[in-house]
């Protein structure tokens, strides 16, 4: 048997839990994303009305993505919110 072959033999298990962990922490930074990003669509779901209301005075889109910097997607969404909609509901 030829060191590279022992060598190989020896860091093999070594190798394996790298990557094993390096799979198990890339798997838990998606499920982390997924659940940020639920949350945050969940909050300016409950907020449209607000959107609304803001777009309503005056606020332009880079304001209400200001506003909610960290739910870019989900405010894209929240800022087509026609105004008229958002102050006849209650």
């Amino acid at each position: 048997m030829t060191m590279e072959e022992t060598l190989r033999r020896w860091t093999q298990p070594a190798r394996f839990v790298a990557l094993l962990m390096g799979s198990l922490s890339a798997v838990a930074i998606l499920l982390a994303s997924i659940g940020i990003y639920g949350v945050m669509a969940c909050t300016v779901a409950q907020r449209w009305r607000e959107i609304g209301i803001r777009v309503a005075l005056g606020a332009t889109t880079a304001h209400v993505r200001r506003l909610l910097g960290a739910a870019w997607i989900p405010a894209r969404r929240a800022r087509h919110v026609d105004p008229t909609v958002a102050l006849r509901v209650e």
